[in-house]
């Protein structure tokens, strides 16, 4: 009989710990909902529909924010993702729940649920997150980097996580095929950076010759080629890279989503509006609101809102730059409402001007523009749809994100476009407003 493996034995405790936390999570709510709300809306099986309702929305939920990523996200986020996710499907389920009684119900429970719920779940997460790593043990690996100064920042990113895998050793393309091919051998791991396109190849073929696990730094075809189709021409195999941007269907679905937000938004949030203006005016007495010229789909140019975050006179030194780590333009309700990201809200107005999508790439000054083009030319392809309030690189990137990383998100979600990817990183964004170094300007 053959034994299990570490990977298997890896994967049935990843499993286990997935499963418990699902069901903790459920029936906590079951216990919470029907002891405090005491629901006597339904017979037995009226209320087994409700949890089951309950627990579709909890999983539904859970790959948006990934609570479920054990071995891949560190404890603590692990846990702060359960609490979004958690608190997300309990306030969906809130609001079923008052409209089923037809009357506003007392919130508090629901608070009170999603503290219990993550009290309860805090161990399962600390032993999954243990388990795994006693059987996945930490990979030593080796990065042969190019002459690219982005490939010095992917290695300290990957020595962030130390758990999963270490950079042991780095090597120059320079060496040559077969002094690399020798140092490789004695390591499970190989990371390769920026390098010479041939040898990039050789080198992926031997890896997969010989089963090492291989990371790649992308470029932007790479990207391309992977979001192609597979169609067969007779026998033979071809990609299809269509190339063609949103359909007709996509972009009026896309429209009426962003004209639906951009009202509601603007209706909700306009007491927060209010209280910001009330602190940019009373700060320093300048203007509310601060005007500027951005790019948006195929180019043209547009007029941007947001709340000013600077002082008035930003720019008038140096002209335009981008913003700094610490940077000392910044006011003291600037520092806030660029945290939380309050001070993007006035481009709802932009949006529903139909300037703007809710969910897009980040729009960029025509100077700034223009100047990253020519260093990288296949930024232009970001302009292949309109800009958005959040998308791809603002939910993953940062501020001191380069610009061929965030060309590379942009490019994904342009291809991946759909009205489900809409929702999921509008819901997606929430997350952002609360992990404080993706605000972060360029740290130079």
């Amino acid at each position: 009989m053959k034994k299990a493996t570490p990977r298997e034995f890896k994967k049935t405790a990843v499993f286990t710990a997935k499963a418990l936390i699902a069901l903790t999570t459920v029936t906590v709510f079951g216990y919470v909902v029907f002891d405090f709300y005491r629901v006597s809306l339904f017979y037995f099986w009226g209320n087994v529909l409700l949890v089951l309702l309950y627990a579709f929305l909890f999983l539904a939920f859970a790959p948006v924010y990934n609570c479920f990523k054990i071995g891949v996200l560190n404890l603590k986020e692990l846990i702060f993702s359960y609490l979004l996710t958690a608190f997300v499907a309990n306030l969906a389920a809130y609001c079923i729940l008052c409209l089923l009684a037809r009357q506003m119900l007392d919130f508090w429970p629901i608070v009170l649920l999603c503290a219990a719920q993550v009290f309860l779940t805090s161990g399962l997460y600390w032993m999954g997150d243990d388990i795994y790593f006693r059987l996945y043990p930490v990979r030593n690996a080796v990065f042969v980097c190019g002459r690219s100064m982005g490939d010095a920042a992917l290695i300290r990113k990957f020595n962030r996580s130390k758990k999963r895998q270490l950079v042991s050793l780095v090597l120059s393309e320079s060496e040559g095929y077969e002094a690399l091919k020798e140092k490789l051998e004695s390591y499970p791991c190989v990371m390769l950076g920026n390098i010479d396109y041939g040898l990039r190849l050789k080198l992926m073929d031997y890896c997969f010759e010989v089963d090492k696990r291989l990371y790649l730094m992308p470029v932007l075809q790479d990207i391309m080629v992977h979001l192609a189709h597979d169609i067969f021409i007779g026998d033979s195999a071809v990609l299809l890279l269509k190339n063609r941007g949103l359909t007709t269907e996509q972009r009026l679905m896309k429209r009426a989503v962003d004209l639906l937000v951009a009202i509601l938004g603007l209706v909700l949030l306009s007491p927060i509006f209010l209280a910001v203006a009330a602190a940019v005016k009373l700060e320093d007495g300048g203007p509310v609101f601060y005007r500027q010229e951005r790019l948006t789909l195929n180019g043209r140019a547009f007029t941007i809102v947001k709340f000013r975050s600077m002082s008035e006179d930003a720019e008038r030194m140096g002209g335009a730059r981008l913003a700094q780590k610490n940077d000392d333009r910044v006011t003291k309700v600037g520092r806030v409402i660029r945290a939380l990201r309050i001070d993007e809200l006035p481009q709802l107005f932009n949006v529903l001007r139909g300037e703007m999508s809710v969910v897009g790439p980040r729009p960029e000054r025509p100077e700034i523009f223009e100047k990253t083009a020519e260093e990288f030319p296949q930024f232009r392809y970001r302009l292949k749809v309109k800009a958005g309030l959040t998308g791809y690189a603002q939910i993953y990137g940062k501020y001191s994100t380069s610009f061929e990383d965030k060309a590379k998100m942009d490019l994904i979600y342009i291809e991946h476009c759909s009205l489900l990817l809409d929702v999921k990183l509008m819901l997606s964004t929430l997350k952002v407003l609360f992990v404080k170094e993706s605000a972060e300007g360029v740290n130079r």
